[in-house]
């Protein structure tokens, strides 16, 4: 069974833990509501949802929001908003919802449209309109939708074997990554997953695909992210158990590496030997963020044939800041 990845930090060894229980619930086909032009603003707001949401065992749910620019002028933009519920009685409901570190947001010209995951957490079952309130410079609300919410009582017996399955029966989500396989030509990338995430009760989960090359070799990955709140990740195989990763490094970037990091950032690596990767296998890397989308990245995937490759090696210049 792959294991979750440990943190490795210089001199210190400590593990990240698994969540008590898990319930996957697959996202249907959304409907929209119609948008609400506040007329005090220059933005229109949407709430995307299915008719029928299957909250978490904790009364987690996640709806998308989209917000756009119909103004003259672009903005940097906070993805976040708050979620309400009407009850049969009129009663309104503000949901509590998990804050993030982030702190900024992409640059919205006029016309442009950015969506993300929304997390509310509701406290009952039961039939409301849901709608969405942004707040930033002005108040932005979207048209309330009709929902009913049902509360997952599903309780998988391996908590590991059952997220392994049904990361498999989504990877088709999941956009794949061809490994270099040249010390001579390592390099980063940016690297953004799709915005269809798989949920498993109350987190999101992304992952991408590799196939291991014809000679194999080990592992040998990095990856540059603004934050690093509330991530963990793992590897797991198309078919068959592995052991998966055990541990990683992390680096503080204390200033900016052109086309690799900003000062601040957060540098991780990470190897796998080459006897836990089968040449000509398909293997998943997932990631779990509980509350929110998983942001960007720049990512360098390799897989050596001539290892092992100490990680200050390949990425000597973002290893060592």
């Amino acid at each position: 069974m792959a294991q979750i990845a440990r943190h490795l930090f210089p001199l210190c060894l400590f593990s990240i833990g698994l969540f008590s229980s898990m319930q996957v619930v697959a996202q249907p086909s959304s409907a929209s509501s119609v948008k609400k032009r506040d007329t005090s603003s220059d933005w229109t707001l949407t709430v995307m949802a299915p008719p029928v949401i299957e909250a978490a065992t904790n009364f987690d749910i996640f709806v998308k929001c989209k917000l756009t620019n119909v103004g003259d002028g672009g903005l940097f933009i906070l993805q976040r908003a708050r979620l309400y519920l009407i009850d049969s009685a009129s009663q309104t409901q503000k949901l509590l919802y998990y804050t993030s570190a982030a702190s900024g947001g992409p640059l919205l010209h006029p016309g442009q449209s950015t969506v993300w995951w929304q997390h509310g957490r509701a406290t009952t079952e039961g039939s409301f309109k849901l709608f969405a309130r942004w707040e930033a410079m002005k108040t932005v609300e979207s048209a309330p939708i009709p929902i009913t919410i049902r509360r997952s009582t599903f309780q998988p017996d391996d908590i590991n074997s059952y997220r392994m399955q049904m990361l498999r029966q989504f990877a088709d989500r999941f956009p794949e990554v061809v490994p270099n396989t040249s010390t001579a030509t390592v390099s980063y990338s940016s690297f953004t997953f799709t915005n269809d995430p798989v949920l498993i009760d109350g987190s999101l989960y992304n992952a991408f695909s590799f196939a291991v090359p014809d000679r194999g070799g080990e592992l040998v990955w990095s990856f540059i992210i603004n934050m690093l709140d509330n991530v963990t990740w793992g590897i797991i195989p198309a078919e068959g158990t592995m052991e998966g990763f055990t541990e990683f490094c992390h680096r503080n970037i204390g200033h900016r590496i052109p086309g690799i990091a900003s000062a601040g950032d957060m540098g991780i690596f990470q190897t796998l030997p080459a006897e836990q990767l089968l040449p000509h296998h398909r293997y998943y890397i997932w990631f779990q963020c509980p509350y929110r989308d998983f942001p960007g990245m720049n990512l360098s995937f390799n897989i050596f044939p001539d290892g092992p490759h100490p990680c200050g090696e390949i990425f000597e210049k973002v290893y060592w800041p």
